[in-house]
Parts: C-alpha cells; structure tokens; sequence
C-alpha cells in the first residue's frame, strides 16, 4: 500500500540488514530455548499435548487420502465426528497435504511447524514492538521475552494451533498500530487487520475467544485517544473498522458460521455450556492463586517454599510455567513510568492489569472475569498468554529507556542488548529444559499390540480405559499403529454431542455394547482409583472376560459375543421428553430387553404425526413430554397401552421378553468415510440400528427414496425398514450453511484480491 502503511510495509522490510541480523539473533535466541526439542526423536512436554495433535494430523491426511479435501466426517474416534468444525482444520490439512506431496514423515512436519512457530512468534512480537518503541534494542528485548516466557514454552508446546496463534496474534497489533502510524486514519487501511482478525479463529477459536476482552480493552483506548486528537477523523474510522469487520466475518465465514450453527450438537455444549461439568471450585483450582505465584518466583531462585497444590496442577513443571521473569518485570516496571505520556503504553498496561484479573479468577474478591458468559468457564490459567504479551511489550519500553541513559553509546549500547538478552536466555532457562525429545511415545510391547489389533480386521471398534489426561494423549498416538475405529478419543469437545453424554454420563458397558466395542485395552500395572478398578470388573462380568493379548505393559481383553456394526431390532420405542439426556437412566435396561430406543427431531409430542406414533411398538414418556394439551391427549388416545412412562421403566417395567430377536438378514459396506450402505431382508418391519455417532448431518434413502434418519439407542444412526429387502444409503451431507459460509469466504477473498490489485495500480 502506498506509503508503505500496513503488512506490505512490513514484508518488503524483511530483506533488510537489520531484519537479517535481529531475525537471525532472535531465531538463535528461540532455538536455545528449544534445545531439548533439536535432537533426533519424538518431541515430549509435560502433558505430551502435542500427541493427539499428531494423531489429528494424521486424521486429516487419512480423511483427505479416503475421501477428498472436502469431506468433514473422519469414523476413527467417538464412532465419528465433524473434525473440520472444531478444530483448526486448515492448519491440520495444510501439515497433511505436505505430508502426502513429500511422503514426509508426519512426526519431522510436526517437529518443523513447532520451531517455525517459535521462531515466527519471537520475529512478529520483534515487529510489533519496533513499531511502538523505534528501538532495535527494545525490540530484540520484547522478542525474548514473548518467545522464551516460560508459559509460552508450557502450553505452545502442548498444542501446535497454540503456538501458530501465539506467532500471528502480535501481527493483527501491528496491523492496528502501522494503520495509526501517520497523521490521517484511511479507511483502506482496515483490510489488513481485517485479514489478520480472520486467521486468528481459524488458528484457535477458543484463544480467539480467550483474546477478544483483551483485544477489545487495547482497540477501544487507542480508538479513544486517536478520536480525541483529531475528532474531525469519525468518518474514516467508521470506515476503517467496517472494512476491517466485513473483511474479517467474510474471510473467516467458512469456519465460523458452521461451527456457530452446529454448537449445540458437540459435547462442548454439554462440557463447557449451561451443564457444565466444571464447579465454581475447579474453576478456582484452574486459577492461579497469589500464594501460586510466588511459589514460582520463590522457587525459580533455588529457595525452599512448601504450599500444596491444586490436583488440577500436578507437576512440578507448573510451577515453573508461573514464573514472569525478574528481568522482564524489572524492565516492564522501568517502562511503566511512561504511561501517562504515551497512549499507546497505557493501553498495553491495561491489558496487563486485565489478565491478571483474569488469571486470579475467583481468587480475588469482586473479579468481573469469572462472571463472564463462557468466557468465566474457561480455565483462567490461559491468562498467561496475555500477561506474557503485555510484558514483553511494557518491557521494550523499560529496555528503550534504559538504552537512552547517557553512559550507554556506541558498542556499550550494543553489548547492553546482548547483556540483556543473555539475561534473559538464564532467567527463563529452567523452562526450556521441560521440553525433551523421546526416541517413542509407545513402548515396543504396546506397538506390538496396537499393530496385532490392527491385523484382527474391520467391523468392530476397541476402548482404551484411561483415567489420566496425560494417559489420554499419549495413547491416541496408538492410531497411527491400529488404523481401525476406536469408540473414543483425545478431543471430546468435538464429538457429537448424544455420543458425548452417552460415554460421559451414561452406562460405560451398554456404551460399549452399542459401539460395537469386540476389545478393550487396559494397563495392570497402571495404578487406577476404585471407581475404574470397579469399571473393570464390571466389564469383566458383561463378557469382556478373555485374554486375547497379553505383555508387560498392557493386556487386551475380548468380548467373543460384540454386538455388530449393524443390529436389527423387531420391537423399539419412542421417546418423548425434555432434556432428553434423562433417556440415558432406562437405555440399559431397553438394551437388555432388545428394545430400540428412538428419537426424533422434536423431544414433544407435538413434534409428531399419528402415523409417526403407530410405527413403534412403544412411546416412553418423561414430564414435560408434551407443550400442547390437545397434541397431548391426541397422543395418548393413539397410543393407548402402548404409552408408558419412564419411571415405570426405571421400577423394572418390561417391554419385551429379553433376548427377543429378528428374522433380518444384514449386510454393510462403507466406501467412503461420509458414506455407508446397508442391506436388509426381513419379514416384519424392522429398527436397523448402525453403530455410528448420529450427527444432524446424517441423510438416509431406502430404496432410493428419502426417509427420516432416526437417532436410535441414544447417540447412534437409524431407519425404520418395513417387511421386504431393501437398500439403506447413510450419507453425510453438507448443510446449507456450510456452503453459504464457502460462498461467503470466496467472495470476500475475490473482493480483497481484486481491492489490492486497483490499490497497486493506483
């Protein structure tokens, strides 16, 4: 752009001198701080986060690789689910497309994209900060700092998408203050911090998220100060944040607006929403208490401090993750004093003081944080990432000062930064060393027998009994070894939500059951409370009871009698009744019975036909079941004896004799991962059930003739069949929205290219 204003001005920067030396200074300055990760092997952190990333990044490559860049369903976790809606799939896809076009090794991608992603995080925060403080120096400082914190080096290295949205988070700053850099705001100037606002919910929505109060403090103090110079500016700066808005919503429309749509059909709504599981007390533990921080601090400096720990922490490392930095403090502190006097300082010092607000959480008395909507249900340690980013920027203006004092000129000024950054390099190195590489995440004994499972065939799934988050990750990594269907995984908030309540809330062995579970994985020699030990046992007594792999540190048992991917059932029943999550107290006892349990798209009465009603055997009810009186006795008049109540079912009320069964014949095969195609022969109308998470998504034609896709057992896809031999075709669909959102993104980016081509030409 003209003048040089925007990122433009920035990259044609980035051949310059100065940029190859303070670029090269600050890579090496990363990479020290990275020297666990640089040898051969697998890279390791504390949680080993970055696990079931790999193996989402080897999702990615298989989806694409089975069917095309476009399909969204992926069948290897949660019996299915979305993985393009919830999670940073462009980023994922964009690793797995490498990976196919170089046949390189996923695991050497996935080590590169970390330490790029340093590197680039340390080089964006060097531009931001020379942008405020037009000093080499400072900015060098504000560099190491953001990129050595030892936060970033905690939970960046837990998951790549952090560490990407930590390098470009800085970028939409500079964007912002490069657009403000001159005397006159330009409306066109908006198209830059558009394009960056974009990227950043594709990166990560929930940072994003976690990123707006902060973002929105920064904007609106600046916007002040600008407007209160120069008021005569009002229509330029309307103009400039509806370009920046418009570009932002468009460009980032393909992601966002599905995922906005579809939220309430994930287990994130049930996890993190009005049910939320986390108490107002884990929350508190999420916090960091002021006792929490200093124990950082004290502990940093080799002094003896005892102060016992939330269990949500854990380990050791954390309380090295708290500490700020003596130097980045002594300097933010330095640079402070300025506030009064620079508009652009006392914004950032705004956002500081917000995110430690928002770090304390309920810590602190009267804390508006936690009483946000959402927001308050997050975990507040990520606060971190903000109060690093607010540090290391007060910091460049401590370090600007300091450089000003006379005493420092010429080489003195110049062995000051090196001072400083050594400094610095020694005070945040205990945190480097949590980051080690590993020759396996798996030993060989569990890779045998991922890989024997692997041999056993297709047409079931297997469970994994984990309690640990840390033992969460590290065994999804067991994907790349046994390729099969697994019926749970890493990410829960991405699973469909029915499948989500089901394994979370529900009976784990009926789970089981439904999924087609043939084997389940456990470890002896893990120490398990009495609840999983409890578990276990239970499994045992439901037929998971041979040995079919056994070594020193698993043993694999196998249920010979798994129920199917496909299951005909001759009796079903309806279920009506709000929340409709309460259906999971009776689905054990309707399972033992050889009941379908079905539902549909209302959870009232009023939501259906007669002629719906006459097609099961059954009609479960539980209060309310019915908005409308009339649709109410309407109801209940067609369904005579039929109708019976949930608590009836819950006192041991029976339906059908046990073990009642069919006359159909079933077959199935899947060609792609968003289709699956059933055949049934029988004699009586029939409830096919097929054990594959039920997503809205879902469409069903018999015969070639559409029908309705019943969610059958609770979580699971379904059809009713009459008497006859038929063809059942599931497909994944793409919804309206999702293709709206493609349009959306698509014409904003031809409006963008075709704006920065006039603007060049101009």
């Amino acid at each position: 752009m003209a003048g040089g204003k925007g990122l433009a001005g920035v990259a044609r920067g980035l051949g310059s001198r100065r940029w190859l030396v303070d670029g090269g200074l600050l890579a090496l300055v990363t990479l020290v701080g990275l020297r666990g990760w640089l040898g051969p092997g697998y890279l390791a952190s504390p949680r080993l986060e970055m696990v079931p990333e790999l193996s989402i990044v080897w999702m990615a490559k298989q989806r694409i690789l089975e069917g095309g860049p476009l399909t969204e369903w992926v069948p290897y976790e949660f019996a299915g689910f979305p993985l393009v809606r919830f999670l940073s799939y462009p980023l994922y896809d964009a690793m797995a497309w490498v990976s196919i076009g170089t046949g390189l090794a996923l695991e050497w991608l996935f080590k590169a994209g970390f330490i790029l992603a340093f590197v680039a995080s340390a080089l964006a925060m060097y531009a931001l900060a020379y942008e405020l403080v037009r000093r080499r120096g400072a900015a060098l400082a504000a560099g190491a700092i953001y990129a050595l914190f030892p936060f970033h080096l905690h939970a960046a290295s837990e998951a790549w998408v952090h560490a990407v949205f930590w390098a470009v988070m800085p970028l939409a700053f500079l964007a912002y203050e490069r657009s403000r850099s001159g005397p006159t705001v330009r409306a066109r100037d908006g198209l830059w911090l558009g394009l960056l606002l974009a990227s950043l919910p594709i990166i990560n929505s929930e940072h994003t998220l976690l990123l707006a109060p902060f973002l929105g403090i920064y904007l609106l103090l600046r916007e002040g100060a600008v407007w209160w110079r120069d008021r005569r500016q009002w229509r330029a700066m309307v103009g400039y944040w509806a370009l920046a808005g418009g570009v932002a919503l468009g460009l980032a429309a393909f992601f966002v607006l599905p995922a906005m749509i579809e939220l309430e059909d994930v287990g994130i709504h049930l996890k993190h929403g009005a049910e939320s599981f986390q108490s107002d007390q884990l929350l508190r533990d999420y916090a960091l208490s002021p006792a929490l921080l200093w124990r950082a601090v004290v502990r940093r400096f080799g002094l003896a401090y005892e102060l016992a720990q939330p269990s949500v922490i854990g380990h050791a490392f954390w309380s090295i993750a708290w500490y700020p930095g003596a130097l980045a403090l002594a300097l933010a502190a330095l640079g402070a004093r300025r506030a009064f006097r620079d508009a652009r300082l006392a914004a950032l010092l705004a956002v500081l003081v917000a995110a430690a607000l928002f770090i304390l959480g309920s810590w602190l008395p009267g804390n508006p944080f936690p009483k946000l909507p959402f927001l308050g249900r997050l975990a507040p340690f990520r606060g971190m990432f903000f109060f690093a980013f607010g540090l290391a920027l007060c910091a460049a203006w401590g370090m600007r000062d300091l450089l000003s004092w006379r005493p420092w000129r010429g080489a003195a000024r110049g062995g000051l930064v090196v001072a400083a950054l050594v400094a610095l390099l020694l005070d945040y190195w205990p945190a480097g060393g949590a980051l080690t590489t590993l020759p396996s995440y798996l030993p060989e004994d569990e890779i045998a027998a991922y890989r024997w499972l692997a041999e056993q065939g297709q047409g079931f799934r297997s469970w994994e009994q984990v309690t640990a988050h840390r033992d969460a990750y590290l065994r999804s990594y067991g994907l790349v070894y046994d390729s099969r269907r697994h019926l749970w995984g890493y990410y829960d908030n991405g699973a469909p939500r029915h499948m989500w309540a089901l394994y979370s809330w529900g009976d784990i062995p009926t789970a089981l059951e439904l999924g087609s579970t043939r084997y389940i994985i456990t470890r002896p020699g893990k120490a398990v409370d009495a609840a999983a030990a409890a578990l276990l046992e239970k499994m045992r007594s439901r037929g998971y009871d041979q040995v079919a792999w056994s070594s020193e540190s698993l043993t694999i048992l196998e249920n010979p009698a798994w129920r199917p991917l496909v299951t005909a059932y001759r009796s079903s029943a309806l279920y009506l009744g709000d929340p409709e999550y309460r259906a999971l107290d009776i689905l054990p006892a309707l399972v033992e019975q050889g009941v379908a349990l079905a539902s549909g798209p209302s959870d009232y009465a009023e939501g259906y036909g007669l002629e719906d009603v006459q097609l099961f055997d059954h009609v479960i009810v539980r209060e309310p079941w019915a908005r409308d009186a009339e649709a109410a006795a309407a109801l209940r008049e067609a369904a005579g004896a039929r109708l019976v109540t949930h608590q009836e079912i819950l006192e041991g009320r029976p339906l059908a004799p046990a073990g009642k069964g069919t006359q159909a014949a079933l077959s199935w095969q899947r060609p792609g991962p968003e289709r699956i195609i059933v055949n049934v022969t029988c004699q009586e109308p029939v409830m096919v059930m097929v054990s594959e998470a039920w997503y809205p998504n879902w469409r069903l034609t018999v015969d070639g003739q559409e029908q309705a896709v019943w969610r059958v057992n609770y979580a699971y896809l379904g059809a009713r069949v009459e008497a006859g031999q038929h063809e059942l075709v599931f497909r994944y669909e793409k919804p309206w929205h999702v293709w709206l959102g493609y349009a959306l993104s698509g014409l904003t980016l031809v409006a963008v290219l075709c704006n920065l081509a006039i603007w060049r030409k101009r």
